[in-house]
């Protein structure tokens, strides 16, 4: 699955332009934004499933945390969608990503 996470932002270039150009202030329309934060959805539904499957304390885990409080320091889609999203979450994995990941 991580594979493929990376694999659809190397193959979506325009995906990666969208980021790119929200990065840098420049206003997008709903549907762009749409298409941002369903890719960054699709990863937050695969960390679920890791969290659910692996320990906490996991190699896995702890690699999750370093790349997500990077996403969450540098890519404003991570918290936006986190936000918007949370509530249909696993409660326990929310939790983790608030401890963990965006209040850091």
């Amino acid at each position: 699955m991580v594979i493929e996470a990376w694999r659809a932002a190397a193959e979506k270039g325009d995906l990666a332009e969208l980021r790119a150009r929200e990065k840098n202030g420049e206003e997008l329309g709903d549907a762009e934004i749409g298409r941002i934060d369903a890719a960054v959805m699709a990863v937050f539904v695969m960390l679920e499933w890791t969290f659910r499957e692996l320990s906490a304390e996991s190699p896995e885990m702890k690699q999750v945390r370093e790349v997500q409080s990077y996403n969450f320091a540098n890519h404003p889609e991570c918290r936006r969608v986190r936000n918007a999203r949370k509530d249909s979450c696993y409660l326990a994995f929310v939790q983790w990503m608030d401890e963990n990941v965006a209040n850091q």
